[in-house]
């Protein structure tokens, strides 16, 4: 037997914390190089006023949706009302509420009607 004490378990876990520890500087250099290079680039004049018109054209179609009537379905009867009438009419229609949800149940059913009933199955040849 020798008098030397074992000192593997000691190098071991001073391998493993050097590892460790090489592996958050690299991750650390990692985020910094990526923080660096990976930036979108910033907002200039030019990218600011495409998003300005964006932003123009949004709110114009926004608006001409929400201030105008527009034939959606001619088949179904659909059309689309401007917001404030829709409320009115909404108002106006549920002040009776029973009436308001046999309209509503009517409609749903109007604009949404059963699919057809399946075809018959041909009898199987071996039947």
């Amino acid at each position: 037997m020798s008098d030397r004490p074992n000192n593997a378990g000691l190098v071991s876990v001073a391998f493993y914390f050097v590892v460790i520890l090489a592996l958050f500087m690299a991750m650390f250099e990692l985020m910094g190089w990526s923080r660096e290079t990976l930036q979108p680039a910033p907002i200039d004049g030019i990218r600011a006023g495409e998003r300005a018109k964006a932003l123009a054209d949004l709110r114009k179609s926004s608006e001409d949706q929400l201030e105008n009537y527009k034939l959606l379905d001619e088949t179904k009867g659909q059309v689309r009302v401007p917001i404030r009438r829709a409320m009115e009419l909404v108002v106006q229609e549920w002040a009776d509420p029973a009436t308001g949800r046999a309209h509503l149940i009517a409609e749903y059913d109007r604009l949404n009607p059963p699919p057809p009933p399946p075809a018959p199955e041909k009898p199987s040849e071996f039947e």
